[in-house]
């Protein structure tokens, strides 16, 4: 719609999402109910906020919840409440759709806005890291790398060294995603519970086959009988003068297999010339699961983004305790792609 191109450019400028991914991200998933609620002035939108809504899961339940994403406001229409009466419309949306919460992933610019209306804050995903060449990385491109990783030869080759993996298990990228993964999925989530989106094959033909503007490389590894043990997606981009391999998504049936696939995908980043590879998790047990498997938790004093999270509960529902904490739910870059 031309109307929210509008409110998106006059809003980001440059960094407006493209067309075809905005429209991808907003009513793209075949397995989501999508839309947005607009702001209109004299027939003119001034105002925007997609929402899908998903299916989750946390252990042997199934729930709906609402996700908002590229909420955008005119800049000549600020301060006047459009924010909050989007936010709140979708509210009332996806109460109508009987989902037990709304919840999204703001930046820093948006994030006080959701605060003020109430969502509940869950923190800060954790963002992990891990050196593959130093190549430009150093002191004029990223300050702050000597204070985190030292500056003794001893420690850089600690970060660079591999981590021990399996050796019974075959690795191969995959230009398509197996009907297993399913399966697999709920295997994943009995090793690192948390109320997380439901990761059927359909949406995951959506998130990684049928994304329009970025490439994810998908490894699957797979036991000497053939049973289909862990998959991996990953993607790569540039963050100034240094390149990034990140680990958008992965699912396992032990932590064996974990260290295997980000071994792989680390190896694979070396050869393709990455100066790291980096993720962000919100489950605890993943997070250290991947500190084992050889990344480091960034220190929360590095100047870097933040990723996170907030979420307002729809009061006809009972939620468990364990929601209102970052540690019950289980949130990868799969969530949400703001690389």
């Amino acid at each position: 719609m031309p109307g929210v191109r509008r409110v998106l450019e006059a809003t980001y400028g440059g960094d407006a999402t493209p067309p075809e991914l905005y429209d991808w991200w907003s009513f793209g998933c075949p397995c989501a109910s999508s839309g947005f609620m607009v702001a209109e002035s004299n027939d003119t939108i001034v105002g925007v906020q997609p929402m899908e809504i998903f299916q989750y899961h946390d252990g042997q339940q199934s729930f709906k919840g609402g996700m908002l994403t590229g909420v955008a406001v005119h800049p000549e229409f600020r301060r006047r409440g459009i924010f909050s009466a989007l936010v709140e419309a979708c509210e009332q949306e996806a109460w109508r759709q009987k989902a037990s919460f709304v919840s999204t992933m703001p930046n820093e610019r948006s994030r006080p806005g959701f605060l003020k209306l109430g969502y509940i804050d869950l923190g800060c995903r954790h963002l992990l890291a891990r050196p593959i060449s130093l190549g430009n990385v150093g002191a004029r491109s990223l300050p702050w790398l000597g204070r985190f990783i030292g500056n003794t030869a001893e420690r850089i080759q600690k970060a660079l060294k591999p981590t021990s993996t399996a050796t019974d298990l075959s690795l191969a990228e995959t230009p398509g995603v197996s009907p297993e993964v399913a399966d697999l999925a709920i295997r994943h989530a009995t090793v690192f519970p948390g109320l997380r989106i439901k990761r059927s094959t359909e949406w995951w033909h959506w998130r990684f086959l049928a994304a329009p503007a970025r490439r994810y490389r998908i490894l699957e590894a797979r036991t000497a009988a053939g049973e289909l043990a862990g998959v991996g997606v990953y993607t790569s981009g540039w963050r100034g003068r240094n390149k990034v391999s990140y680990l958008v998504d992965l699912v396992v049936g032990d932590e064996r297999t974990l260290r295997t696939i980000v071994n792989r995908l680390c190896s694979d980043a070396a050869a393709e010339g990455s100066h790291a590879v980096a993720t962000v998790v919100s489950s605890i047990p993943l997070a250290h699961a991947l500190v084992r498997a050889g990344l480091w938790i960034v220190p929360t004093w590095v100047p870097t983004k933040r990723f996170y999270s907030v979420v307002r509960f729809n009061l006809a529902c009972n939620v468990p305790q364990s929601w209102q904490r970052l540690n019950g739910w289980y949130q990868t870059f799969a969530d949400w792609d703001n690389l």
